[in-house]
């Protein structure tokens, strides 16, 4: 067994990997990414709620490799050439890190991108009729409500001893967030699915209470839809 090979497996022994796939975030884990393959030859991990992040790795000689990676919906599809084997590590701790930054920051991304898998896997093994989807005048009832929603935040927030910054700056995460569910309510099903799985989200809003309001009043709107919409 030559030089190469000896390093590429050392280099990627699983235990090593998993070390760089833990983050302090409470939005991910270690259990969210997916080692596809991990050979002498390739390294490839993808973000498993969303494979769009993905972490590629080709040894090409004793000492260097090519890296493609997707860091983020920020940011375009970044490919990095003739990297050193011995900074594998450190590439992969900053694609972790892009990760939990932005996850953080738009904390609904991980909710609805686990609940879009899903969904998804959901509709490939049963058949849902057309009965089960919200009709269009319903999705826009429910926008309607969620625009009220950011009115009230806004109200609440003038209340609290904030400055101008930190205001602007919480109105407009909360809308952000809001207008991620305003694109997506038509896309689940009137079994509920996304109302179902609220409770094991919790734990990971508590620290901001807002965002709880947001859950539990986009939960109410899921719960009180019009039976019927003439």
């Amino acid at each position: 067994m030559n030089v190469f090979v000896v390093t590429a497996i050392k280099m990627l022994r699983e235990s090593k990997i998993r070390k760089h796939l833990k983050s302090d975030s409470p939005y991910i884990s270690e259990s969210d990414f997916c080692i596809e393959r991990n050979d002498s030859k390739l390294l490839a991990i993808s973000y498993f709620p969303d494979r769009r992040y993905y972490f590629d790795f080709e040894f090409v000689s004793e000492t260097e490799g090519n890296l493609s990676l997707s860091p983020s919906y920020l940011m375009e599809v970044e490919e990095i050439f003739s990297i050193e084997i011995l900074e594998l590590e450190k590439y992969l701790a900053n694609w972790v890190t892009y990760i939990s930054e932005e996850i953080s920051t738009f904390s609904h991304i991980k909710i609805i991108n686990e609940q879009q898998f899903q969904i998804n896997h959901l509709i490939e093994k049963f058949e849902i009729s057309e009965e089960e989807y919200f009709t269009e005048e319903e999705v826009i009832l429910m926008k309607e409500r969620l625009d009220e929603l950011k009115t009230d935040y806004q109200y609440e927030l003038q209340k609290q001893d904030i400055s101008i910054n930190t205001f602007q700056e919480k109105i407009e995460n909360f809308n952000q967030e809001v207008d991620i569910l305003k694109e997506l309510l038509g896309t689940y099903s009137k079994s509920g699915f996304l109302r179902k799985s609220f409770p094991s989200f919790t734990k990971l809003l508590d620290h901001e209470p807002y965002q709880i309001k947001l859950q539990k009043s986009t939960e109410w709107l899921f719960s009180n839809l019009p039976k019927k919409v003439n």
